[in-house]
C-alpha cells in the first residue's frame, strides 16, 4: 500500500512540474501539420536546375560512405503536394526482378494522374513516367500516390510482374466541412503490367464506399503472394472519425487487377481542449507469411479530459495474427520513460508527428518516430535536445516495448512556400522511415535533417540531407550514424527534399544499399508550385555493425476500446467471365441487408441490388448482369459497415 501511495505521489509531483513549466515558451515547438487541406494549386511549368550541390564547410566529413552517392534524373510532377507531408512508400524494390519502381503524379496538362518510374537493372538506367491510374479530363484528381510491385512467386522477368498504385482523390475544392461530394471524394487504384501501355485504374467514390477516407498510408505486398495493404485515417470532412479503414487488394489472376476490400477498424481516440481528434499518423507493416501484421497509429486513447495528458500523443499498436480478420489492441509503450535521455528535466514525453514501420525476421515491429517534451496544446518542444529519433520495438511481438535511440536531429520542420496563393505554405518534418533486407535480418532507419553550421538554425529543416542507422537482428548490434548526401556533388546534397526510401534494400555482394528518392526544388525560394524533378539517388550503402546502443524498457499501459472480430468476406463471382448472370457468396457473421452496386471503370453506378434480411454465415446471391456490354466492370458489397469491391468480366 505505502508502494502505491509512493507512484501516485510521484505521478502527482510529475503532472504539478510539467503544468508548470511549459517548453513553448520558447517558441521552439510545433504542432501537427495539415495534411488533410485540398491546396488550390496553381501549376507552373518550370524546368529546374539538375543539381543544386553547395561547397560550404560541413560539420561531418563527408567522406563517412560506404560507396559514393550517384544520381540519375527520373520522372518529374507539376508541383510538390504528391510527396509533401510526411514518408510515403512510394519507392519499391523487388530482390527477385533487381527492379525498382517510383510512384508519382503527373505534370502538366493533368497532373491529377497517377505514373510510375521503372528501372529493370537496379536503379541504373529507368523508363519514366508511365501512366497508370487516373481521369485524363483532370476532374477527379489524384494526389499522394503509394504503390509496390507485385511480382509473381518464382519469376524473375520483370515484364511478368505489375505495378500498384494508389491513392485519394479531390475535386480541387477547399470547401470547409465538405467530403464526398467536395473537397476529398474517393481513392484511385491502378495496375499495370511493368513494360505494357495497358493499365486498368477504378476510382472508388467515397459515397459508393459507405465511407469517407483521407490519405492512404504504408503500402506493403506480401512478398510474391498478390496481397497488399494499405491503411487509411477514417474522415468526417473536419478531422479524424475514429476510424481505420484497412485496405487489402488480392491481386486477380483473370483480370490481372486487384481486387479491393475495405474494412473499418473502431479506434477512438481522445479529444484534446480545442475539440480536435488526438490523431497524427496511421502506418501498417507485415510480416513474409501474410500471416502477422501491425498496424500503429500516433495518437491519444488513453487520458481523455486530463490536462496536460490528454494533449500527448503516444504509440497505439494492434495486431493480427490470421491476415488481418481479427485485431488485437496491444498495451501502450509509456514514452515518458525516455525523458531522461532528452534534455527536457522531468518533462511528460509525445510523439511527433510523423512514424514509419517495418516487420523483422522475426515477426517483430519496429516503428521510428520523434519523441520530445510535451510543449502544451498537443506540441512537441523541437529545440535540438528537446527530441529524439527512435526505434519503438518489441523483442517478443507485442509483449513487451522497448525504445533505441537513434539519431538527435540539428532542425525539426523546414516551412516551404510563402503563403501566397501561388507559393502555399508546406511544412515537412524529418521525415522518419524505416528500411530491410530481404531477408529481414538488417533494418535501416532513414531521416532527413539539416546542417545548421553550414545553414544556420533560423530556416529550420529547409536544406535537409539523407542520414541512416542501420541494425543487425541476430547481433543485436548497430552502425554509425552515415550522413549520404553530404558533399556527394549530388542535387542531394542539402537538397533531399521529400525524400522517401524503399521498405526493401538493395545488397551489392557485401553491403545493403538503401534507394533513395528525392525533389529538386527552386532554391530560393522554396517554391511548393513549380515542376519538381525526381532523382533517384544510389549508393546509400551501409556497413560495420559495431556498436551497442542500450535500449530503455518502456512499461506497458492497456489502452481502450478493442476492435471488434470480423468474419465478412465475399467471394469471387462464378462463373467469371460470365453472360447473363453470375453468383457471389457473402458470408456474415450476422443477419442482416447486404447491397450489391456495379460500376463501371470510372465509378458510374450502373445497377443496385439490395438483398434484406440475410442469414448469419454463407449467402449465395445472383447477380444479374444481362444488360451490361461486354468488358470489365466492378462490383461492391456492403453489409453494415463493412465493404468489399471485387472486379468482373462480362462476356
Amino acid at each position: 500500500m505505502k508502494k502505491s501511495l509512493l507512484i501516485i505521489g510521484l505521478a502527482f509531483s510529475v503532472v504539478a512540474s510539467a503544468q508548470n513549466r511549459r517548453i513553448c515558451s520558447t517558441g521552439t515547438c510545433a504542432k501537427a501539420p495539415a495534411s488533410n487541406i485540398v491546396y488550390p494549386e496553381v501549376y507552373n511549368s518550370t524546368a529546374l536546375p539538375s543539381s543544386n550541390s553547395h561547397s560550404n564547410a560541413r560539420h561531418g566529413s563527408g567522406t563517412n560512405h560506404v560507396s559514393s552517392i550517384s544520381e540519375v534524373a527520373i520522372g518529374t510532377s507539376g508541383n510538390c503536394f504528391g510527396p509533401a507531408f510526411g514518408s510515403k512508400t512510394n519507392l519499391w524494390y523487388d530482390k527477385d526482378l533487381n527492379s525498382i519502381a517510383f510512384m508519382h503524379r503527373s505534370t502538366l496538362p493533368t497532373n491529377g494522374m497517377l505514373n510510375y518510374d521503372i528501372s529493370t537493372d537496379g536503379g541504373t538506367t529507368w523508363t519514366i513516367d508511365h501512366r497508370v491510374a487516373g481521369d485524363t479530363t483532370n476532374v477527379i484528381r489524384c494526389r499522394y500516390p503509394q504503390g509496390v510491385i507485385y511480382n509473381p512467386a518464382g519469376n524473375t522477368d520483370p515484364a511478368n510482374a505489375f505495378v500498384n498504385i494508389l491513392g485519394p482523390t479531390t475535386d480541387g475544392s477547399a470547401v470547409a466541412g465538405a467530403y464526398c461530394t467536395a473537397g476529398w471524394i474517393g481513392i484511385m487504384a491502378g495496375t499495370s503490367q511493368i513494360g505494357t501501355s495497358s493499365p486498368s485504374s477504378h476510382y472508388f467514390n467515397c459515397d459508393t464506399l459507405g465511407l469517407n477516407t483521407l490519405i492512404p498510408k504504408g503500402g506493403q505486398i506480401v512478398k510474391n503472394t498478390g496481397v497488399v495493404y494499405y491503411v487509411t485515417p477514417g474522415w468526417d470532412g473536419v478531422g479524424y472519425n475514429d476510424t481505420i479503414v484497412l485496405i487489402k487488394g488480392v491481386f486477380n489472376t483473370s483480370t490481372s487487377t486487384f481486387d479491393f476490400t475495405f474494412t473499418k477498424l473502431y479506434s477512438p481516440v481522445c479529444t484534446d481542449l480545442t475539440g480536435a481528434k488526438m490523431y497524427v499518423s496511421v502506418n501498417t507493416a507485415w510480416n513474409d507469411a501474410g500471416d502477422i501484421g501491425y498496424i500503429t497509429l500516433l495518437g491519444n486513447d488513453w487520458a481523455c479530459g486530463d490536462e496536460p495528458l490528454d494533449s500527448t500523443n503516444g504509440l497505439i499498436v494492434y495486431k493480427t495474427t490470421d491476415g488481418g480478420s481479427n485485431w488485437t489492441k496491444l498495451g501502450r509503450p509509456s514514452l515518458s520513460l525516455l525523458d531522461p535521455l532528452l534534455a527536457n528535466g522531468g518533462f511528460f514525453c509525445t510523439s511527433a508527428f510523423e512514424n514509419d514501420v517495418v516487420v523483422d525476421k522475426n515477426n517483430n515491429l519496429h516503428t521510428v518516430f520523434g519523441v520530445g517534451a510535451y510543449a502544451g496544446g498537443g506540441s512537441i518542444s523541437t529545440a535540438a535536445g528537446n527530441w529524439a529519433i527512435f526505434d519503438i520495438s518489441t523483442p517478443d511481438q507485442g509483449g513487451t516495448w522497448k525504445a533505441t535511440l537513434v539519431a538527435k536531429p540539428e532542425t525539426f520542420r523546414g516551412v516551404y512556400g510563402d503563403g501566397s496563393v501561388t507559393h502555399p505554405t508546406v511544412n515537412e518534418d524529418s521525415r522518419p522511415q524505416a528500411s530491410r533486407s530481404w531477408d529481414g535480418s538488417k533494418l535501416f532507419f532513414t531521416w532527413f535533417d539539416t546542417d545548421t553550421i553550414t545553414y544556420g538554425s533560423a530556416g529550420g529543416n529547409t536544406f535537409p540531407d539523407m542520414h541512416s542507422i542501420g541494425y543487425d537482428v541476430d547481433a543485436d548490434m548497430w552502425t554509425a550514424e552515415v550522413n549520404h548526401t553530404e558533399l556527394s556533388g549530388t542535387s542531394a546534397d542539402g537538397g533531399s527534399y521529400f525524400g522517401n526510401v524503399s521498405y526493401y534494400t538493395i545488397n551489392n555482394g557485401t553491403d545493403e544499399c538503401i534507394p533513395m528518392v528525392a525533389g529538386s526544388m527552386v532554391t530560393p525560394p522554396l517554391s511548393t508550385d513549380l515542376t519538381l524533378s525526381f532523382h533517384y539517388i544510389s549508393g546509400a550503402c551501409m556497413s560495420g555493425y559495431s556498436n551497442t546502443i542500450t535500449s530503455t524498457p518502456l512499461g506497458v499501459w492497456q489502452g481502450q476500446h478493442d476492435p471488434a472480430a470480423s468474419t465478412f468476406n465475399v467471394s469471387g463471382n462464378y462463373p467469371n467471365p460470365y453472360t447473363g448472370k453470375t453468383a457471389v457468396d457473402v458470408t456474415l457473421a450476422k443477419a442482416t441487408d447486404v447491397t450489391i452496386e456495379i460500376t463501371n471503370a470510372i465509378g458510374q453506378v450502373l445497377s443496385t441490388a439490395t438483398y434484406k434480411n440475410l442469414h448469419s454465415g454463407v449467402n449465395t446471391l445472383t447477380v444479374d448482369g444481362s444488360s451490361l456490354s461486354k468488358g470489365l466492370y466492378f462490383y461492391t458489397v456492403k453489409a453494415g459497415s463493412n465493404v468489399v469491391t471485387r472486379t468482373m468480366s462480362v462476356e
